[in-house]
């Protein structure tokens, strides 16, 4: 698995982000998008079995002048089955909204094949976020063996 990393400048915290896929035609995935700290934001990605075909992969960080006490960061696990597909809430605090959205896969077994079909916050209906993010992976792959989705929600007061 291959690493981005897009970094917030100084005196400002990561509260969300992602990344993107060009090129490849099919055999990269985005396997993680989660916050790695303070101050960045990191995508992951794989390539699934293919020809080396020209790609890149552009990590992005939503950056915010922010103190530690105005953000948060919560993660729920999924249970651990080989269900497919799976989806998996996270709620922020009371006081708190959503600032951004990851997820990442956690794999018994290196081979399964997993890739996200959503990673979406709740809005009402003027479309403001909620406190309330729901992540939803899948298997590109059957199998019987056992895996596990987070749901990561960012939260900002």
């Amino acid at each position: 698995m291959t690493g981005i990393s897009a970094n917030c400048p100084d005196g400002n915290r990561s509260i969300g982000g992602g990344g993107r896929i060009k090129g490849g035609h099919g055999q990269v995935q985005l396997r993680h998008s989660q916050e790695a700290g303070v101050h960045h934001f990191v995508a992951g990605v794989v390539d699934v079995d293919g020809p080396d075909d020209p790609r890149s992969v552009t990590g992005y960080a939503v950056c915010a002048p922010l103190s530690a006490d105005q953000v948060t960061t919560v993660q729920q696990d999924s249970v651990s089955n080989s269900t497919s597909p799976k989806s998996q809430p996270a709620d922020c605090p009371p006081g708190m909204r959503v600032s951004g959205v990851g997820g990442s896969a956690s794999i018994g077994s290196p081979n399964i094949p997993l890739a996200f079909e959503s990673l979406v916050p709740e809005v009402d209906a003027q479309n403001v976020p909620g406190n309330t993010v729901t992540v939803t992976a899948r298997e590109t792959n059957d199998t019987d063996d056992p895996w596990t989705v987070r749901a990561t929600a960012y939260c900002v007061s």
